[in-house]
């Protein structure tokens, strides 16, 4: 049976049936409700409600029912929901107060109304006050309306077939003003009486005839008297031989008619007369004179290739152009002729665009167009919207939303940015190839957070999500994934789970015009052990970090990813080898973890403005040692172009730093020993393994090494026998370390030569010392701290980074000079040695206070501590200092802590209490370092604000008044990564707080502590 597509009809219902209703906000309740329901819900009085949306959970299904009063909700959209949504709602709001106020109720497809649903549905809502009802499958032989459901209010209709609506004909009003249905049969025509037509304002038919019953149809309509219909629209599917005189036929009692919408599925020829513009002004201009829109679709039969120009000529007349200031275009898309009012607000995709060339005035055609959906894969098409040189810039100057779908690219980019008013968009979507995404915006960049790229199973290869839709088709990238799971360390580590392959993206915002960027793909360190894209407070891997301190004119794309960890990473058996034909190896999970996230990468970074031909590779120690293995591990070629690794531990160019595969078989057979899980039946033993909790397994693995597995097919050779055989990947390499990679002086200050030759010992052989002894002069070193380069501890220290570092770097680029000669060398392989320090630096090894709290005490301690090292070298990597309240900051104390420490140098400075009459900085304090201060009082600030910084990330303090706030300005809130507010507050200022503080943008917060008080009202309002 043909059915009507509801959505080829111009007036939709449920978002116009309650329109006159003042104050009536549609809520359309999906996956960031709890992002934004807060701000919806203080202005509004009535509530149109979707909950038709797939990815409706728990969370947000309660906040609407915590939100929304009964009372609020005048119109109401139920689907079926893998939650059971519409089935909740109606419990949860039949235990309550009952939804007096509702009236319009679209129940769609997914939920079949039938006589339990119907029971449910009646017992939490009123159908005779109603005014709106859509119905979009009904279970005709299992429904019942009693004679109490007398619809009396009910004036809008909408129901897929007119054997739904004959099956309900006992309650159907007879006083509609709005039908729109499918006719299942001609025969079922007499529903327009029943409906009693004459009082219907719109009306929409569906029906499908052939040549047989066509003149009926036509007959059965033409009887109607249509005397208050204002829209109408009709499709007319099937076999049939149309002509104008049937149009005219039924068209011509609507005398009153604005809105006429006719399809015609049937193919026509170019030459039918229902295709004349002649004819067709000659009727509107004599019957339909009110006529506002008129819209013909249709196909054209395949034998036709002509111009359009024969076709488009008889509907450009001056009546047609002029008169009615129409403009008629030909629809590609639908093809379909498209009658568009100079002045009428129109929805246009990419496929229901309008031929730019044919157009008689396109620049007040697209003035007029309020929403755009480009499908970005359909080029050609965007092409013909947007490159058109005839058009004014920006054409589409009254756009409020704008939707992409695909991959955006920079030509494209730009043309959208030249021809649309970006500034009239209201509301931005943009969906990639895996679904809509939605990240958060920083004032230098936009991050999407925590996008799952792969799935992980327990000593599996991952499982590939690059050409996956998003779950619900959406994501909120706003908060970063787990991380994988790792022993516990000095080190924060956030959430863990093992499902923890995520990556994150920082993009940074850039003007338009520039081209696809640069992608910097970072792998974290911690030994194969530790680590995470989202460890440590503040975040230590922060992408926008390093978007903000990139060179002016050369932006790049930052992501960040999680990887397996330890035994998770690091598991070589028997079993795991022979489980997977497909698949005949075992561990590098890690490596496999990468290269998955490079294939999502590959295929989806052109979504986020990324270049997927340029990308690099960086990673510090372990990070460093993966980005170069990568380039001899199987699937990797083609991912990356680049890779820098820095400080790779462990020793890329040595062979022992790499399991073979008899050592991991060895390690691995222990691990499954002790956790008891030793069966000759290999099921059972991997089940085993599997289920052992994370626990066991890190208190079994111990403190053992990571190591990658040289296996003969995944990773058959490690890196410069790989270069050597050719089956290395053709990038480029940079490699390259730091002075004090090692903290050999920290651990050992003062260490002798004796203490020397015990270190070196624990990892060279024997037979090495003598000559290492030798070429580095250790016999002649001094353990005396002022030493310099014949220090003990930093002969040492240079040996260790010529062992872990320099040498191997040697090997690597060694074996490409004779595999490819010297011009590869000089072409591609790049070496650096950091040993220079930033203006403030981090602290030397051989300097032990590197912060300070000073307070009064019995001892006088305070004094007599500046007073000795005043005498001595002063504090010069002190950066950090504070002063609590036990102690006067008053200029004589100021006079002693200068005599020793540079304030001009340190980093955090906090002062519990000022003498603010009695204090003088003189100019030569600029506290250019300084990044984190705490005062008790803003008294205090102002006091000193001919030097208090302008470039703050962390400031907090008690503000003694509002008027300070402007402090806040000073201190430049745009950089505020911590701010720590206290405030004495009545009902009188209260207000002026609030205002005050949200006037301020906080686009870099990530720590926020507000203390209020005193006898102020403080309510939802003010959060």
């Amino acid at each position: 049976m043909p059915t009507l597509s509801l959505d080829c009809l111009p007036v939709e219902l449920f978002h116009e049936t309650l329109s006159y209703l003042s104050g009536c906000h549609i809520l359309k309740a999906f996956y960031s409700i709890n992002n934004y329901l807060n701000g919806i819900l203080t202005g509004y009085n009535h509530y149109m409600l979707d909950l038709s949306a797939s990815d409706i959970g728990k969370n947000e299904f309660d906040l609407i029912c915590s939100f929304l009063r009964p009372e609020q909700i005048v119109g109401l959209h139920l689907g079926q929901n893998p939650f059971d949504l519409a089935n909740r709602f109606l419990s949860n709001f039949a235990n309550r107060q009952p939804l007096t106020h509702l009236r319009s109720l679209w129940i769609d497809d997914t939920i079949v109304v039938d006589r339990s649903f119907l029971t449910k549905l009646t017992s939490t809502i009123d159908l005779n006050i109603l005014l709106s009802i859509r119905f979009d499958r009904i279970h005709q032989n299992d429904i019942d309306l009693s004679d109490s459901y007398n619809f009396d209010s009910l004036t809008h209709l909408t129901l897929r077939s007119s054997n739904q609506y004959c099956s309900l004909s006992k309650w159907a009003p007879t006083h509609l003003t709005y039908l729109h249905m499918f006719f299942d049969s001609i025969v079922h025509m007499d529903i327009l009486s029943r409906a009693n037509m004459h009082q219907l304002k719109s009306l929409g038919i569906g029906i499908h005839c052939d040549s047989n019953n066509i003149q009926e149809f036509t007959n059965a309509f033409s009887n109607y008297q249509w005397t208050q219909l204002i829209q109408f629209n009709l499709n007319l599917s099937g076999n049939m031989n149309v002509s104008f005189e049937i149009m005219r036929r039924i068209l011509s009692e609507m005398h009153r008619l604005r809105y006429l919408t006719l399809i015609l599925s049937e193919p026509l020829a170019i030459h039918n007369d229902v295709l004349n513009g002649t004819q067709w002004e000659s009727f509107l201009s004599t019957s339909l004179i009110s006529l506002k829109t008129f819209n013909l679709k249709f196909v054209i039969m395949d034998s036709w290739c002509g111009p359009l120009d024969d076709l488009l000529i008889r509907f450009r007349s001056e009546w047609w152009v002029s008169t009615k200031q129409w403009f008629i275009e030909y629809d590609y898309g639908l093809r379909a002729l498209i009658t568009v009012p100079y002045f009428a607000p129109k929805i246009t995709d990419t496929d229901h665009f309008y031929t730019v060339n044919l157009m008689g005035n396109p620049n007040i055609f697209y003035s007029n167009i309020e929403g755009l959906e480009i499908d970005l894969q359909k080029y050609d098409q965007c092409e013909q919207i947007f490159m058109s040189q005839s058009l004014t810039q920006p054409c589409f100057n009254h756009l409020t939303r704008l939707s992409l779908n695909g991959s955006l690219t920079t030509e494209l980019s730009a043309r959208i940015q030249e021809h649309v008013d970006l500034q009239m968009v209201k509301y931005f979507q943009f969906t990639s190839q895996v679904g809509m995404i939605y990240g958060r915006q920083t004032q230098s960049s936009i991050e999407y957070l925590g996008i799952q790229y792969a799935k992980a199973e327990r000593w599996k290869p991952p499982i590939d999500l690059a050409s996956e839709m998003f779950s619900n088709g959406s994501l909120q990238a706003t908060s970063f994934g787990p991380c994988c799971p790792q022993p516990k360390t000095d080190t924060y580590i956030p959430e863990q789970n093992e499902q923890c392959l995520y990556l994150n993206i920082y993009k940074p915002i850039v003007p338009s015009g520039q081209s696809s960027l640069p992608v910097f793909v970072w792998i974290h360190g911690g030994a194969h052990e530790i680590g995470c894209s989202s460890q440590s407070i503040p975040l230590i891997y922060n992408g926008t970090n390093m978007i903000s301190n990139s060179p002016s004119g050369q932006p790049v794309i930052i992501i960040t990813i999680n990887y397996r960890l330890g035994v998770l990473a690091d598991m070589f058996l028997k079993e795991l080898i022979e489980e997977d034909p497909k698949w005949p190896t075992a561990g590098n999970y890690m490596y496999l973890d990468m290269l998955s996230a490079l294939r999502w990468i590959k295929k989806n970074i052109r979504d986020y403005g990324g270049d997927p031909n340029n990308v690099a590779l960086f990673g510090q120690s372990a990070g460093g040692l993966s980005v170069t293995d990568l380039g001899a591990v199987k699937g990797s070629a083609g991912l990356y172009r680049t890779a820098i690794s820095q400080s790779g531990l462990s020793s890329p160019g040595t062979y022992t730093s790499y399991y073979s595969m008899n050592d991991a078989l060895n390690c691995s057979n222990t691990i499954v020993q002790r956790l008891n899980c030793t069966n000759e039946d290999k099921q059972k033993l991997l089940s085993c393994i599997r289920n052992s909790s994370i626990e066991d397994l890190y208190k079994i693995y111990g403190t053992r090494y990571t190591k990658p597995i040289i296996d003969n097919y995944f990773f058959p050779l490690y890196p410069p026998l790989a270069i050597q055989n050719g089956q290395y990947n053709n990038i480029s390499l940079i490699m390259g370390n730091n002075d004090y990679d090692l903290t050999v002086c920290l651990d050992y200050p003062d260490m002798n030569y004796t203490q020397a030759l015990a270190l070196i010992s624990q990892s060279v052989e024997q037979k090495w010392i003598p000559s290492l002894v030798d070429y580095y002069h250790l016999k002649n070193c001094s353990s005396n701290r002022m030493a310099n380069s014949s220090r003990c501890c930093r002969i040492v220290l240079s040996m260790a980074t010529d062992k872990l570092f320099d040498c191997d770097i040697r090997r690597i680029f060694n074996a490409f000079y004779s595999k490819y000669g010297p011009q590869y060398e000089q072409d591609k392989l790049y070496s650096y040695h950091l040993n220079c320090y930033p203006q403030c630096p981090s602290v030397p090894e051989e300097e032990q206070i590197v912060g300070l709290h000073l307070g009064q005490h019995p001892f006088d301690l305070a004094n007599r501590f500046l007073s000795n090292f005043a005498n001595r070298q002063p504090l010069t990597h002190l950066r950090s200092l504070w002063i609590d309240e036990t102690i006067v900051v008053d200029r004589s104390f100021l006079t002693k802590l200068t005599s020793t420490i540079d304030l001009n140098i340190l980093l955090s400075i906090r002062f519990d209490r000022i003498h603010q009459n009695d204090i003088d900085l003189s100019d030569s304090y600029n506290f250019d370092c300084l990044t984190h201060l705490t005062l008790r009082s803003s008294n205090q600030y102002c006091s000193l604000s001919k030097w208090a910084p302008t470039h703050l990330t962390y400031l907090h303090m008690f503000f003694d008044s509002i008027v300070h706030m402007d402090i806040l300005i000073r201190a430049n809130m745009h950089q505020l990564k911590s701010l720590g507010i206290g405030i004495h507050c009545d009902s009188n200022n209260i207000q002026e707080f609030t205002n005050a503080f949200s006037n301020y943008q906080w686009t870099q917060l990530i720590q926020f502590n507000l203390n209020l008080s005193g006898k102020c009202k403080r309510n939802y309002i003010v959060w």
